[in-house]
């Protein structure tokens, strides 16, 4: 026979009517995979810095910054193993190595 999840009891200062349908608490942000690909949870400010400089590479100008910025965030989070970012990074070296090769043929034009 198979038995229904019982409902756990409500955390420290918290309504158990806040609880979603069921009863169960929801996850902590940090373990949430889809939070997590949204929001910049666990992740280290010099990747978040990184990425948001690759979005702007798009734009061409800053490209050598978020290529600078993005290997340095990953040299970062080699001493950093619990957090996230990498792919952040990433898209910051990609993008910025992108714009930085643009930025040089406009500049020899």
């Amino acid at each position: 026979m198979v038995h229904p999840p019982q409902p756990q009891p409500p955390a420290p200062g918290v309504s158990p009517a806040a609880y979603p349908p069921g009863g169960h608490p929801p996850p902590p942000a940090g373990t949430d995979p889809a939070l997590k690909f949204v929001l910049p949870v666990g992740r280290t400010p010099l990747s978040l810095i990184a990425g948001y400089m690759g979005l702007l590479a798009l734009f061409v100008v800053p490209a050598p910054l978020a290529l600078i910025l993005g290997i340095w965030a990953l040299v970062d989070l080699q001493n950093k193993p619990e957090m996230s970012g990498a792919g952040r990074a990433w898209f910051a070296i990609v993008v910025g190595a992108l714009g930085s090769i643009l930025l040089g043929l406009i500049a020899l034009q």
